[in-house]
């Protein structure tokens, strides 16, 4: 029953949509434990922060992110977009980077949309500037002194789950655009009437309302629009007027009643108000110019005894004193900050086991830590634990699948403890458990020999082994697979395959220019029209991607050549075949068919490669991803060729510890009929229409905006947000530097310009939440750590009272160093010093409580009796 219960409970969110779609009464019961639910959103403080994920924005609080819905051809499904400008300033965000927000309870990962609002920065000057593009940046890079605003992030409805509720838009463009078109058709009856109404022509007045992201109105144009449709201003000319205090607009009127045109005194304070409001603004002739604020600056003027009357009539809401004073109708700009923090940074690397091997050959412990079989050729013979495998047609007991000698499949054979040879588990003859393994002298250096004659001769620094196969039957790999895996300087993974990990990415359309593949190439693999039904001739035409195609990072495609030429090596060397791929360049990749594994799945996806980006990241269709992992939240998958599972994958190979199982293609998947898919049959969506705008000021559940389609599997040929070019974007992560001082340095100079999170406010709760912790917590193992024989490598959880009970030699050791115990002091130190003011009284005592414990075990002299 409780495991019926889980498996309810984990597919709550299908099981909702089918008893919604089909009306079952007898699910009715699901709905009040589960359905409607409303958990209390976590927000992030000063204590999220970590020295591994930093806080780049608290909830509620000013300058933070601004969420604003929807989608692009490169988000959705787990991904969400932001402003190319606020990724490259942030240092830390590149395309594929894992983060968390507070109305999300699970992890998405962050791409580029350029169509978004990018950062509110202050430059040196004094003045401030929305950045509206990544050129523009690069111009003013030198001149920032301050993060006022973060931006964007773009996020689908549809990745909430439906039992949360869902939180307030932004005022966006789209919006507005929703309520102007409703409101224009209810009054005037067409929006040509509209047009003549606020006297410009229709064709200005269509690419405002079709392209809202590219083009926007006058102020003239705005204030019209607003006086005949009563919808609140354009966003462009809409501030952040709930996010400053009713003393500051008393302040602002004050200042702007100095003034008799359109410019504003070059004051202090009312720049830091302005700053706060969003509103950019230049400094010409000592005088502040904000042109976009101009509709309230003339409207705004002489109103300080109205503002006064207003307040003390009765309590308003900020938006609707501006509204009494200036009869202009308003919206703030940003409804609630976002928290964020960052997960982790984009992937793509080989996956391989731990440490990496080339063979799966087992070799104990010899080789060294490294288990170098070149190393253990030396001793000639080394006795190892080794599957029991007999040919009956030598007459010969072996231990591979099948005999070198005559090339008949062995048959596995199993030994008691007592030596007898049986047929099965249990021993024919004195009926104990019997081994599929047992340890026997294997001539290591024999076969490196017979496997370097094949192969020829190879300038090979290491072959590395494993020291232990810990399958059912412990048969190890070929010895030929390692001296040529070493040859290319690829790995092997558990199940003999070479793996290659990539963040998953979506991507629904693409252009030829953007994945560096020629028309031509194209065309062959199927691509003839573009999304408008157009003949296929110029790079940028918008594709619509086919579901199992793939778009991989480069440093991906590379590897992927050196497994190409393993198997080519491998089919001619080991099997006489002819090789097959013979890839030499990235170009040569494309059509190559590869398969796709998630970490939580046993089963394969076959894809075909069609270019490359310079992203770490797999672009692929969003049912790509889904059926690959059945949840697309910034998950990291694998791809390796398809002909390296039909050659090197055996189930032979699979650990039999639990979980060992999963991640390997033990089924290869292919379909293409979406629809009939179990976990796709009834997928949902929110239309981002004007009744969803609407709603979203009741906090509705997200279940109540639910419509039921198949939206991916016939998308949309526009988007409203989009990017110029998925590739264009490769920025260089700082927080993958491997050190942990590079990385505190890079938060700590992107936090000195963010002014949502305080640098002082930040070092003291790493301090108290990540790096006092960690440095306590391995001081109290260094009392409780095991001890390893240096000779054979033993470990023992307790001191043995003489030598090593193994080897019998005195050459045990302690298995943690000085340098791992305190390896956070170093940094604890400098950030104690650099801002000893912004450090709590408590974590000072805990620094030097951390400090006596250094003393009292790794230091020489008197020992301290008492803290210093």
């Amino acid at each position: 029953m409780c495991v019926a219960l889980e498996r309810v409970v984990e597919n709550i969110n299908s099981i909702s949509h089918r008893r919604l779609i089909s009306g079952i009464p007898e699910w009715d019961w699901l709905k009040p434990p589960f359905e409607r639910v409303i958990r209390e959103k976590h927000e992030f403080g000063s204590m999220e922060v970590r020295g591994t994920q930093p806080l780049l924005s608290k909830s509620r609080k000013p300058g933070g992110f601004r969420l604003r819905y929807g989608s692009s051809r490169n988000t959705g499904l787990g991904a969400a977009g932001m402003h190319p400008a606020t990724m490259y300033i942030s240092e830390m965000l590149s395309p594929g980077t894992s983060i968390k927000i507070d109305v999300m309870d699970r992890p998405i990962t962050i791409f580029p949309v350029s169509t978004l609002t990018g950062p509110f920065v202050e430059l040196r000057d004094g003045s401030t500037e929305r950045i509206e593009s990544l050129t523009r940046l690069y111009e003013l890079e030198n001149q920032i002194v301050q993060i006022w605003e973060m931006g964007d992030i773009l996020l689908s409805p549809d990745d909430i789950p439906t039992t949360e509720t869902i939180e307030l838009s932004g005022w966006t463009e789209e919006w507005w655009v929703q309520e102007t078109k409703y409101a224009a058709l209810l009054k005037l009856g067409t929006l040509e009437s509209l047009a003549k109404n606020i006297d410009i022509s229709f064709k200005d007045l269509t690419q405002i309302l079709e392209e809202p992201t590219l083009y926007h109105p006058s102020p003239e144009t705005a204030l019209a629009l607003c006086s005949i449709t009563a919808v609140p201003i354009h966003p462009y000319y809409s501030f952040n007027w709930n996010e400053i205090a009713i003393s500051d607009l008393i302040r602002l009127i004050q200042k702007i009643n100095d003034t008799k045109d359109d410019v504003l005194p070059n004051n202090e304070a009312l720049k830091n108000i302005l700053r706060q409001l969003g509103v950019p603004f230049s400094i010409v002739n000592n005088e502040v110019k904000a042109i976009r604020f101009q509709p309230f600056t003339f409207s705004l003027r002489g109103k300080e005894d109205q503002l006064t009357h207003l307040l003390s009539k009765s309590s308003m809401q900020i938006e609707e004193i501006i509204h009494e004073l200036t009869k202009i109708p308003v919206r703030s700009l940003c409804h609630r900050r976002m928290g964020l923090k960052i997960i982790r940074v984009e992937k793509a690397e080989a996956r391989h086991i731990n440490p990496p091997a080339h063979v799966l050959f087992p070799i104990g412990s010899y080789g060294g830590p490294q288990k170098d079989l070149l190393k253990a050729k030396k001793e000639r013979t080394v006795n190892i634990q080794i599957s029991e495998r007999y040919c009956s047609s030598c007459d010969n007991f072996i231990f591979v699948s099948y005999c070198p000698k005559c090339h008949q499949k062995t048959v596995q054979k199993y030994v008691c403890k007592k030596g007898h040879i049986s047929e099965t588990r249990e021993c024919s003859e004195c009926g104990q458990y019997a081994y599929s393994a047992r340890n026997k002298p294997i001539d290591i250096s024999g076969l490196l020999e017979s496997g370097f004659q094949n192969t020829g001769p190879l300038d090979l620094k290491k072959i590395k082994g494993v020291s232990f196969l810990n399958s059912k039957n412990r048969i190890p790999e070929h010895l030929i697979k390692g001296i040529l895996r070493a040859k290319h300087e690829i790995f092997v993974y558990k199940d003999g395959t070479t793996r290659f990990d990539l963040t998953n990415a979506p991507l629904t359309h693409f252009t030829p220019k953007e994945i560096q593949t020629s028309l031509k190439k194209l065309r062959r693999l199927g691509y003839s029209h573009d999304i408008f039904g157009e003949d296929l001739t110029q790079e940028d035409q918008l594709i619509e991607i086919y579901p199992y195609d793939t778009i991989i990072s480069k440093t991906a495609g590379k590897y992927l050549i050196k497994l190409s030429k393993f198997i080519d090596d491998e089919l001619d060397l080991l099997y006489g075949l002819s090789p097959y791929y013979g890839k030499k360049s990235l170009n040569n990749l494309i059509g190559s068919l590869i398969v796709g594994l998630s970490p939580f799945s046993m089963v394969a996806i076959l894809g075909r490669i069609i270019g490359f980006t310079e992203n770490n990241v797999a672009y692929a269709h969003p049912l790509w991803h889904l059926l690959k992992t059945r949840n697309c939240n910034g998950d990291i998958d694998s791809i390796t060729l398809l002909l390296d599972v039909f050659l090197n994958f055996s189930s032979e190979f699979i650990p039999a510890a639990r979980g060992g199982g999963m991640d390997v293609p033990s089924i290869i998947n292919f379909t293409d009929k979406w629809e009939e898919l179990s976990f796709f049959a009834n997928y949902s969506s929110i239309s981002m229409n004007l009744l969803f705008y609407q709603t979203l000021n009741d906090n509705p559940l997200v279940e109540e905006l639910l419509s039921y389609n198949l939206s991916y599997l016939t998308p949309s040929l526009s988007f409203l947000h989009t990017i110029d070019n998925i590739t264009r974007y490769s920025f260089e992560n700082r927080f993958r530097e491997s050190k942990i001082v590079s990385k505190i340095e890079t938060e700590l100079r992107v936090l000195g310009r963010i002014r949502g999170v305080k640098e002082g406010e930040f070092v003291d709760n790493i301090l108290e939440n990540d790096f006092l912790p960690k440095i306590t917590s391995s001081i109290n193992r260094f009392f409780l750590q095991p001890v390893r024989c240096n000779t054979c490598n033993t470990t023992f959880r307790r001191v043995p009272l003489t030598n090593c009970p193994v080897c019998h030699r005195q050459t045990l050791g302690l298995t943690l160093s000085k340098g791992w115990v305190l390896r956070y002091l170093q940094i604890i130190n400098q950030l104690k010093d650099k801002y000893n003011s912004d450090i709590s009284e408590y974590c000072q005592s805990w620094v030097e409580l951390i400090e006596l414990n250094k003393r009292l075990l790794f230091d020489k002299g008197p020992r301290p009796t008492k803290l210093a």
